[in-house]
């Protein structure tokens, strides 16, 4: 980030204005069955910000069921700096009633003991 420096108060001291157009320009681009390239990006203080940004967005795509999510298998979300560099990739992945077996399984397995009803049944069956 380039900073300019502007002396001018009244007591000689200087002051930093942080140069808007100098700041990095972060691209998220989403990807399931299809790929939705972001061709204007956001201009961002720097990588922390935009991996925020980037779990933000694909936290916000999966709860609201957005862009084919339910559809497709597997959701990412790309985040690239503007030279191209990955900051950040994260993928939601939807998993077959028989994946889902194995999770639950899992859970039962371990000393958390979440799912009392997992020994027994599987999610979405009535009881």
């Amino acid at each position: 980030m380039r900073q300019v420096q502007i002396r001018g108060r009244k007591d000689g001291s200087a002051f930093r204005l942080i140069d808007r157009d100098a700041m990095p320009r972060y691209f998220f681009h989403t990807l399931n069955d299809e790929v939705t390239p972001d061709c204007d990006g956001e201009i961002l203080a720097g990588p922390a910000e935009a991996r925020r940004e980037a779990t933000k967005l694909l936290g916000e795509i999966v709860r609201d069921c957005q862009s084919g999510f339910l559809e497709a298998r597997d959701f990412s979300v790309l985040c690239l700096d503007d030279e191209g560099d990955v900051v950040i990739a994260l993928t939601a992945h939807r998993r077959s009633p028989g994946e889902a077996d194995t999770l639950v399984a899992q859970l039962a397995r371990s000393e958390a003991g979440i799912i009392p009803f997992a020994r027994n049944s599987r999610p979405g069956r009535s009881r």
